[in-house]
């Protein structure tokens, strides 16, 4: 039987997840895709993705620190077949984030397509980002956690 190294979990341990979440942005958010209106709207790129995210335990207690910048583009296409691409960042994507603090920004393409995403597509991609935080905490917190019963 090996020794004990962080007794009831009492220390800091740290991991870094910021792979994790790449991955996890890049599979979630390439699967959303709205058609509505006559438009056609898909994810054709994921990331860049920077920033901070990490799972941490101490006293026994899992938390997560989440700050990053969360970049992916779009195509829209409308069925006249006229098409923009966009670039949609959230420069502000925090752990317990409130509703109103996802502040996407949309960049480069067609201003006349612009108010659509934002009524119609970024509804669609707001949930992959309120469930990360308890994702990520489900997926990682056992391999924080030292002799637990």
């Amino acid at each position: 039987m090996g020794s004990i190294v962080n007794p009831d979990n009492w220390h800091w341990i740290e991991k870094s997840c910021l792979p994790w979440a790449k991955q996890y942005l890049d599979e979630n958010l390439s699967k959303i895709a709205l058609s509505k209106d006559g438009y056609n709207i898909v994810v054709t790129e994921v990331g860049p993705i920077t920033g901070d995210c990490d799972v941490t335990q101490r006293k026994g207690k899992v938390r997560c620190l989440i700050d990053m910048v969360v970049n992916f583009s779009i195509t829209v296409e409308k069925e006249d077949g006229e098409d923009s691409s966009y670039v949609v960042s959230l420069p502000e994507f925090e752990h317990d984030q409130l509703d109103s603090d996802y502040n996407f920004e949309i960049k480069n393409g067609n201003t006349d397509y612009k108010s659509f995403v934002r009524k119609e597509f970024l509804p669609k991609v707001l949930p992959v980002f309120k469930s990360f935080q308890s994702d990520l905490l489900t997926e990682h917190q056992n391999s924080l956690r030292h002799n637990v019963s």
